[in-house]
């Protein structure tokens, strides 16, 4: 896997508010696939247009046993037009003296050396020694490269090795970008250190001398062309809520996570085509941030683990919180393809308020991302860590984070990191509330498909014709309904192949209890009634919903006989959460089937969905 896809922008499934055509989603040859097929257990709602939401969540973990300075906030006052002098042959610079030399030089001077760049009267004996104070100096124009230009110009440490077979990114950068690229800065190192150190030597040369005169007792006059200090004392300029030494180190990013770090680039200006956090590729209208930073740095780790931090500053802590609960929905219900929402985390003691989720990217090789956002004032941070062999732990991100945040909270009105705590939780919930989404459902096959949903309509799903009722009639459920998931852009995937759940509400959790207790017991039993049935791979589902509310049930793998040569096959799970019972059915081939790691973390996600329906 190449370095530049750490970061890459992907492109979004469809939300669940989005009306879904098959015919239109399909890939394949002759149309849509029917969702039944011969021996399924019944043909799922059409599809039809779907609520307004997206998709996201994330299990506690199944078991399988037991039930730099930023701008001043004063607005800019409007430019006034330059006048435009008469030209004039520019004053030629001898070889030999230094550009950052030149801001000293009076206009049209011959060029001279620094010490005679300076217009310095040596007081006679009567005379009175007066050595002006800082704020009665005026300010020298330097010519100088902005801090944008030379940080894109600036070389970048050698990057981690690629993986067998791929070819190494030219810097660190390299591995936070993906398809095109930003443009390179074309300083080459010597241009690059000169207009970096321009500046910085000629404010140094500039106290320097100021200090000098004062122990020689001479009188500095500076001729200059812009208008003459005011002599009134200062106002302070107020302290920006962020800059870039608010940003999290390569120091840090080797405490938290080990390894060895470097980093690749820090933008002060974010465009379009700079890498971005995951999952933030669809976010509604913003409130514009005053300030904003980004930063990337990359390990020297064979698993390619690599970080990006962005921060935005905001007027308020008010608008700062819109922005912070607008970027966790679009986390929450992530639909870039092909995310897969893994687990969640509750962040306490870090900021005024922050979450984690971890994403994984089911292409041939799955790429894990681990995001956390959390806003310490006025300024909200989004750190998204990227491994390719495992999740990293949401605990070592709030590590990683901790340092900064602290240093946020002196200049953003915001709360100070204390010992922070990080606890797993069920993800956010979706707009389209008590259903499964998009992305809660993984691929079959590695790098393909696309899960399309229907709207929640009438009950159809006859199930595996193991639960001995019939879900649609039933009796108990005070209301039922069906979602059903279809998987299409897969080239192995047979034709209808695709989930339905089934969401039972009950009038209190006793009666939702004995709904779900029925259904275990007639599935485990099937085989005992049907010569043709055969039950297997029975796991019981544990978990937590909204509210740590327990979700438990069971899942099974059920074959059935529909001729003497001829078989199909089934995923069930059933489970309970509160007074609501969640169904799931999938229809599986022996070449084309869910592991029983994702069935068993399908069933549980679903508990945890119903856990959140309103």
């Amino acid at each position: 896997m190449s370095d530049d896809k750490l970061f890459r922008p992907r492109r979004a499934m469809p939300s669940d508010g989005e009306q879904v055509d098959p015919a239109q989603a399909d890939d394949t040859v002759g149309g849509p696939r029917s969702f039944g097929r011969r021996g399924f257990a019944g043909p799922a709602s059409a599809p039809s247009p779907d609520e307004d939401g997206s998709q996201g969540g994330s299990p506690d973990e199944p078991s399988g046993e037991g039930p730099a300075e930023g701008p001043s906030d004063a607005p800019c006052e409007p430019s006034r037009p330059i006048e435009q002098p008469d030209e004039q042959p520019e004053p030629e610079v001898a070889t030999g003296v230094p550009a950052e030399h030149a801001a000293f030089m009076r206009p049209g001077a011959a060029p001279v050396a620094l010490a005679d760049a300076l217009d310095v009267t040596v007081p006679t004996e009567t005379e009175t020694v007066a050595t002006p104070s800082l704020s009665e100096a005026a300010t020298v124009p330097v010519s100088q490269a902005s801090p944008v230009e030379a940080r894109a110009a600036a070389p970048t440490p050698a990057s981690f090795p690629s993986p067998p077979g791929t070819s190494s990114p030219a810097s660190p950068e390299d591995s936070l970008h993906a398809g095109t690229r930003p443009r390179r800065g074309l300083g080459l190192p010597g241009k690059v250190a000169a207009a970096v150190l321009a500046p910085a030597l000629a404010v140094g040369a500039f106290f320097g001398v100021r200090e000098l005169t004062r122990d020689d007792k001479v009188v500095v006059q500076q001729t200059t062309t812009t208008p003459s200090a005011s002599t009134s004392t200062p106002t302070p300029t107020p302290t920006p809520p962020l800059a870039t030494a608010s940003l999290s180190s390569v120091a840090e990013a080797t405490t938290a996570l080990g390894g060895s770090w470097a980093e690749a680039r820090t933008w002060e200006t974010v465009g379009p085509s700079d890498p971005g956090i995951t999952c933030m590729s669809n976010l509604p209208q913003q409130p514009t941030p005053e300030i904003t930073r980004q930063r990337g740095l990359t390990s020297k780790a064979a698993t390619e683990t690599a970080v990006l931090q962005r921060m935005d500053a905001y007027a308020t802590p008010e608008v700062a919180h819109e922005a912070y609960v607008q970027r966790l929905a679009a986390l929450s219900a992530c639909n870039d393809v092909p995310a897969l929402l893994q687990s969640a985390a509750s962040v306490t003691a870090l900021a005024d308020e922050s979450f984690s989720m971890t994403v994984a990217f089911e292409d041939e090789q799955t790429l894990y991302h681990t995001v956390l956002i959390s806003r310490t004032g006025r300024t909200v941070t989004m750190t998204d860590v990227a491994n390719l062999k495992e999740a990293v732990v949401a605990e070592k991100v709030t590590t990683l984070v901790t340092g900064s945040a602290g240093r946020l909270c002196k200049t953003s009105a915001g709360t100070c990191p204390t010992k922070p705590v990080t606890r797993v939780v069920a993800t956010p919930a979706t707009p389209v509330a008590g259903w499964l989404a998009q992305s809660d459902l993984p691929r079959v096959t590695r790098g393909q498909g696309m899960w399309s949903p229907t709207q929640p309509a009438a009950v159809s799903s006859r199930g595996s014709q193991c639960e001995d009722l019939t879900l649609a009639t039933a009796a108990g459920p005070t209301a039922r309904s069906q979602r059903s998931y279809i998987l299409t852009q897969d080239d192995s995937a047979p034709d209808g192949f695709g989930v339905d759940q089934v969401l039972f509400t009950f009038a209190d959790e006793k009666a939702a209890a004995d709904f779900s207790a029925k259904i275990i017991r007639n599935v485990n039993e099937c085989a005992k009634r049907a010569a043709t049935a055969k039950v297997s791979g029975g796991t019981n589902v544990s978990t937590r919903g909204a509210d740590r509310i327990p979700v438990k049930g069971r899942v099974w793998k059920v074959q059935q006989a529909i001729s003497a040569d001829e078989n199909v096959f089934y995923r069930v799970g059933v489970v309970q959460t509160g007074n609501r019972v969640a169904y799931v059915v999938t229809n599986t081939t022996e070449s084309f089937d869910f592991s029983d790691e994702s069935w068993i973390m399908i069933a549980a996600r679903a508990g945890q969905r119903a856990s959140q329906a309103e």
